[in-house]
C-alpha cells in the first residue's frame, strides 16, 4: 500500500518538477520523504491520540508544505487557503 502511494505521488512530484525545473529523476526521493514522513506519524498518532487528529494533520501539512524554514505556529487545515507558489 505504501509502494503504491509512493509511486502516485513521485508521478505527481515527477511532472510537477518538470514545470519547475527541477530534476524529475528526484521525485521518487522526495515521495519517499513526504510518504514515509505521513505514514510514521500516522502510526505513532494511533497510539497517542493527541493532540486531536486535525490539529495533527495541520501541522503536518504545514511541515510537508513550508519545511521548517516556512513553518507556521499556528496551522489550520483549510481547503481555501491562498497558494504561496504558482501551480
Amino acid at each position: 500500500l505504501l509502494n503504491e502511494a509512493i509511486g502516485q505521488v513521485g508521478h505527481i512530484l515527477a511532472g510537477d518538477f518538470s514545470r519547475r525545473g527541477f530534476n524529475p529523476d528526484l521525485a521518487l526521493l522526495y515521495a519517499q520523504a513526504l510518504v514515509g514522513m505521513v505514514s510514521t506519524t500516522a502510526t505513532w498518532w494511533l497510539g497517542a491520540r493527541a493532540p486531536p487528529k486535525g490539529v495533527a494533520a495541520a501541522h503536518l501539512v504545514n511541515l510537508c508544505w513550508n519545511g521548517l524554514t516556512n513553518l507556521e505556529a499556528d496551522p489550520q487545515l483549510g481547503t481555501d487557503l491562498p497558494r504561496t507558489t504558482p501551480r
